[in-house]
């Protein structure tokens, strides 16, 4: 049994603590600050592994008009943050998804769960390389006229191979 890193990655120098944040427009969602722990082999090099699932939720709105099949784009960024020993957050890396791609088209199953891996784009000079593992989990909660509302859980956890 192999275990997935939820958060990997290489420092010129090494952080604090890290923080995921998921964030649109005036929307900030973030996880606890967990510890950076380095590897063996290179003190630069390193991993953040949640023990405990920590699940971040967002209720998402989404349009879909009367004749079209698919919803309208909706743009999240998901940043990873180095947390310095004052409190000061700091981005490192990003990445923007789109909400209106992990939602099914037909309702039939009101949930839907991924596991998938983002590499971050680098925002800081003292990051080479950063990525993200994490669980998406996608429920139906009510329709309108034109919006339909879903609930978005990403789960920051131990993964398994």
């Amino acid at each position: 049994m192999i275990t997935k890193t939820l958060l990997f990655a290489q420092f010129v120098r090494q952080p604090n603590k890290l923080s995921v944040v998921l964030t649109r427009r005036r929307r900030r969602i973030a996880s606890q600050p967990m510890h950076w722990d380095p590897t063996i082999r290179n003190p630069y090099r390193g991993l953040v592994v949640w023990s405990l699932p920590e699940i971040l939720d967002v209720d998402v709105t989404l349009y879909r008009g009367p004749r079209s099949t698919k919803y309208e784009d909706k743009e999240w960024t998901i940043a990873i943050e180095d947390i310095s020993s004052t409190g000061r957050p700091r981005r490192i890396a990003t990445k923007s998804i789109n909400i209106s791609d992990f939602v099914d088209e037909q309702f039939g199953a009101t949930s839907r769960h991924e596991l998938f891996k983002l590499t971050m784009g680098i925002t800081s000079k003292k990051v080479k390389e950063v990525y993200v593992t994490l669980a998406l989990s996608t429920t139906f909660l009510k329709e309108g006229k034109a919006t339909y509302v879903f609930n978005f859980a990403f789960t920051l956890e131990k993964g398994f191979d």
